[in-house]
């Protein structure tokens, strides 16, 4: 489509470059092919847009990400090599680099969830659940490399360590514990000055504001005008400037941060004159060329010198925009982690003659089923949740055929197809999710539970299309007016449905 403002020559010569260039990039553009566009001034332009370069002069503190541009896609891996392990991941860290990669400032969308936990060939580290080892790794790895590879972090040395209360932060002030230095502290909020506090053991008087650059002055009052030995550094711009005033001679600065490295910033170069250092860690090209501090970060865990990231805030795997979003804020302490709850374990059987591992198989991956048992576990869970005023919702899905547990047991769908078991296809499984965001209800009774529809013809539309549309199903507005509760409705539309598989079989 060409959107012109007059039909005139040039507009003719222009639609003939459009059309050649089409034609010229239709075999190798792919899904990237650009199909709409617009002629004014003599310039041809496209609805493509392109993220600023390096050298812009300013990336703003925070851009809202647009839902838009983030979906989970199916992915598929070429077959596993000899070096290769298969996991299933049950949680993904969320750390800020991940943030700056989708907003286009650092590497690529293809370096996104750079730590995880799941199920694999092998244990996790003792006593390391799932949730904490998807949020431990790699912040513990940038403050074992950045504080002990590159700062040389020694006893009595005093270190200034920025954003404490990130992910990062926290695993530095275990670092410079182990090694007996003095830690200093910036924070933005009275919440995390209190969790340093009463959590940590970090004095009040060593934890300054990482707002401003009032730092500076907290920081040479502190250590009598010399400043500190260390500088563990995310801050940026006029912040960034006012760290390296912070670091004594002798001393080093270690750069985490990005912003300034790609406006390829200014650095005043007086202070190295007393021997000062200015060092930039990316870790993850560290971690991809070095195993040796994966093995110092295990020997650190077990034995029991590091612990796990908290508190540590969970979203679900569909909320993946929100979190970014809630990352962007800076307000969270500890970790954030994507949750994908999807375990089973089939071990159903005979109460009575059901061993007690038969039983504890079966519920503990939902209980962290015997599987009636779990799912009652997680039911009554979700109604606890919503008694305190939480969000929680529980979807009880029938057998599966196509995806998950039974599809892989051709003697389990076999037999269940033999005896006329109806499975649900993959598509119906996530129409069945969607119900609960359109689904047009009100609570009427806390009582007696009860739910009442609103019966307005306008209303009684909408239920009629939503049923069309998500259940594949025509009912009149008369029938839902007659059902009266979505109760009732629930009813008839089963009754429906019934008899719609039943005659597909």
């Amino acid at each position: 489509m060409l959107e012109v403002e007059s039909l005139e020559q040039n507009t003719a010569d222009a639609l003939e470059k459009i059309v050649q260039k089409f034609l010229q990039s239709k075999d190798v553009a792919g899904d990237y092919l650009d199909y709409e566009f617009a002629f004014h001034e003599n310039t041809i332009y496209t609805s493509q847009f392109y993220w600023p370069p390096g050298d812009q002069k300013s990336i703003p503190e925070s851009e809202d990400i647009p839902r838009r541009y983030m979906s989970w896609l199916e992915y598929r891996e070429e077959d596993l090599g000899g070096d290769d392990i298969e996991v299933h991941l049950q949680y993904v860290g969320l750390n800020y680099r991940d943030v700056l990669a989708t907003l286009g400032y650092v590497g690529s969308t293809n370096e996104l969830g750079l730590e995880g936990s799941g199920t694999v060939r092998q244990k996790l580290l003792s006593g390391l659940s799932m949730k904490d080892a998807a949020g431990m790794a790699l912040v513990s790895l940038t403050a074992i490399y950045s504080l002990d590879y590159v700062g040389r972090v020694q006893k009595d040395q005093t270190v200034l360590i920025h954003s404490a209360c990130g992910g990062v932060g926290l695993a530095a002030i275990q670092i410079c514990k182990i090694h007996g230095a003095k830690i200093y502290a910036t924070i933005g909020t009275q919440a995390k000055r209190d969790y340093l506090v009463h959590k940590l053991g970090i004095p009040s008087s060593h934890i300054f504001d990482s707002r401003s650059t009032s730092f500076l002055q907290s920081v040479l009052e502190a250590t009598g005008g010399r400043g500190v030995d260390i500088v563990l550094n995310s801050l940026a711009g006029p912040l960034l400037h006012a760290s390296w005033a912070c670091v004594a001679p002798f001393g080093k600065m270690v750069e985490l941060g990005k912003r300034d490295f790609l406006l390829n910033s200014m650095l005043t170069l007086k202070p190295f004159i007393q021997n000062r250092a200015f060092l930039g860690v990316d870790f993850l090209q560290i971690f991809l060329e070095n195993g040796v501090i994966y093995d110092k970060f295990t020997a650190l865990y077990t034995q029991g010198n590091i612990a796990p990231i908290r508190p540590v805030t969970v979203f679900e795997a569909r909320d993946i925009a929100e979190a970014f979003r809630y990352m962007q804020q800076g307000n969270h302490i500890g970790k954030i982690v994507g949750v994908l709850q999807m375990l089973l374990c089939s071990k159903d059987g005979v109460l009575a003659g059901m061993s007690y591992e038969y039983w504890q198989a079966s519920m503990a991956p939902k209980v962290q089923d015997q599987l009636a048992a779990a799912n009652t576990f997680l039911e009554g869970f979700s109604r606890y949740r919503r008694q305190l005023g939480l969000p929680s919702s529980v979807l009880v899905l029938g057998a599966v055929g196509e995806v998950g547990l039974i599809s892989r047991q051709p003697n389990l769908l076999q037999s269940m197809q033999a005896v006329g078991t109806w499975l649900l296809d993959e598509d119906e499984v996530l129409k069945g999710l969607d119900i609960p965001d359109h689904f047009p209800m009100r609570r009427i009774s806390t009582k007696d539970m009860k739910w009442a529809m609103p019966t307005d013809s306008l209303a009684s539309l909408d239920i009629k299309s939503w049923v069309r549309w998500n259940m594949n199903l025509d009912v009149s507005v008369a029938e839902i007016a007659k059902s009266r509760t979505v109760g009732g409705l629930a009813l008839m539309t089963a009754d429906r449905m019934v008899a719609h598989y039943k005659a597909k079989l």
